[in-house]
């Protein structure tokens, strides 16, 4: 049946001056089932720019009755040695894996930009998988760099595999897709079915599948989906990290049920809600992926800050940054202070630290660059 499928491709294709001979050359390799010899010359055909249709008027029929002849028969090949998926249905695209592995034989020197690493490597589909450790070390062993091998052990060889090889990659030739974007979209998908197994976690588990209904999924890249994910993994440890519900309630809800005396598991908290009697209410946003102790504010172009429903100011973080001071010094030295540049105030025993209009201060006192953390604690101690 391959043989038959072999000759009525070559059969399609309009022979003339330039080609001639390469076709003819294609049918006595063909006659002696030289099959890889026949897809060599074949591929550089296809290079050249020298394959030509018969019946143009009919080619786009042609082609699409042989692709989807091609997965017919592929369905059936490897449903037959797949496995229970393990994945739920979103995750499941076996075409998408198909045909980067269709792409991959018909040019196998696209190995040396679009492989998968061992790490990556996700494939639903244990025939797919195998043909991909096969174009790795036989079709395109000499393109493929070095670091694209590790982890790999050896392909599987036998006839179904080598049958299976020459049907997909006749599939190849024929499919018009761009390699990079189906790369692409092959290397997101790997990337959520990844993370989904590695998550324990059902209800991040389902956030992580939803990343495929994002409205820009399509426009996002193999970094911007790990981003995501990142986000959401960085999301579930910012509410394990806290010490009882009732806090994580409070931070993600609103809820005011602190415990007198309790350690909030960031510095800035622990900073801004210290001495909250209970009955008051203080609402605090902060980024989800905020990591273990301190704000990702560096990600951030501008900064708001509301408090007590009241909007402290907007302001874009550079700007902010060089609008103001820290100023420390002893209670005597406060004392020559105006009191205009002052923002907020911090008085202990050993002296006087506050946060100053830049502008306003007088530059002969000793001063220090704040951080974000620093502005929005001196305000909300200030705003009390």
């Amino acid at each position: 049946m391959n043989i038959e499928k072999l000759e009525n491709l070559i059969n399609q294709l309009e022979v003339t001056k330039d080609n001639k001979e390469q076709i003819e050359e294609m049918r006595r390799v063909l006659s002696e089932e030289k099959y890889e010899e026949m897809f060599a010359i074949l591929e550089k055909l296809k290079r050249d720019n020298k394959i030509i249709l018969k019946n143009k008027k009919e080619k786009a029929e042609k082609v699409k009755q042989e692709i989807e002849e091609y997965d017919d028969e592929d369905e059936e090949e490897i449903v037959r040695d797949k496995k229970e998926s393990i994945y739920p249905k979103e995750l499941q695209n076996k075409k998408l894996e198909e045909k980067y592995i269709c792409l991959l034989l018909a040019n196998p020197k696209a190995l040396s930009m679009y492989y998968i690493m061992h790490d990556d490597n996700y494939f639903e589909s244990d025939v797919l998988l195998n043909i991909y450790k096969s174009v790795l070390f036989t079709d395109g062993e000499a393109y493929a760099p070095e670091k694209a091998k590790d982890g790999y052990n050896f392909a599987k060889e036998g006839g179904n595999v080598y049958e299976t090889k020459i049907t997909l990659r006749e599939k190849g030739f024929l499919l018009k897709d761009n390699f990079e974007k189906v790369y692409t979209e092959l290397r997101k998908l790997f990337e959520i079915r990844k993370s989904y197994l590695s998550n324990p976690i059902k209800e991040n588990q389902d956030e992580i599948v939803n990343i495929l209904n994002y409205e820009l999924y399509k426009q996002m890249t193999i970094q911007e989906v790990k981003d995501a994910i990142e986000q959401i993994n960085a999301t579930e440890k910012f509410k394990r990290s806290v010490l009882n519900n009732d806090t994580t309630d409070f931070l993600i809800q609103g809820d005011n049920s602190l415990t007198t005396g309790l350690d909030l598991p960031f510095p800035i908290l622990s900073s801004v809600f210290k001495g909250i009697r209970k009955g008051e209410t203080m609402s605090y946003a902060m980024p989800s992926n905020s990591g273990k102790s301190r704000l990702t504010v560096d990600l951030a172009a501008y900064i708001a800050f509301i408090h007590k429903g009241k909007m402290l100011f907007v302001e874009e973080k550079d700007v902010l940054l060089d609008n103001y001071r820290i100023l420390k010094c002893s209670k005597d030295d406060f004392e020559n202070v105006d009191s205009d540049c002052i923002v907020g105030l911090r008085k202990s025993p050993y002296g006087v630290e506050a946060l100053v209009l830049k502008e306003k201060i007088n530059p002969v006192f000793n001063l220090e660059k704040p951080t974000i953390e620093d502005i929005i604690v001196f305000m909300a101690k200030e705003a009390k």
